[in-house]
């Protein structure tokens, strides 16, 4: 069971950090951050012209003194999981989320306010 659905059988409202995460990386590969594919691109081009052989055929195309995979990279994976690969929690924890923040949203009280002689409701 994943921690979101606690609230279904009764339990508290606990997200999992982990979930929000890979949930945010779904998101930001998806939604914010698109131009990631060609910062893949270009670091593909830099690997088969200037790193080992080894790096092509591990997958990895960045040197192997970085500590970390670039961010292009963690984006590339992130998208290509959305909801089918290793990380369908992330999506389900980001579908669940953003309907959270929906209906916190649809339930925030509102205003009216008179606008040029029309009545428009506004959150406040």
């Amino acid at each position: 069971m994943e921690w979101f659905e606690m609230p279904t059988v009764g339990g508290p409202a606990i997200v999992s950090a982990t979930l929000l995460c890979e949930a945010a990386f779904v998101r930001a590969a998806l939604l914010t951050l698109p131009s990631w594919a060609a910062e893949v691109r270009a670091l593909r081009r830099a690997e088969r012209l200037h790193l080992p052989m080894v790096r092509w055929l591990r997958g990895c195309p960045w040197p192997s003194w970085w500590r970390a995979p670039p961010f292009a990279i963690t984006l590339e994976r992130a998208a290509v999981s959305e909801g089918s690969g290793p990380r369908p929690a992330a999506v389900r924890a980001l579908r669940a989320t953003l309907a959270l923040a929906a209906r916190r949203e649809a339930s925030r009280p509102s205003e009216q306010t008179a606008i040029g002689g029309e009545v428009q409701e506004r959150a406040v």
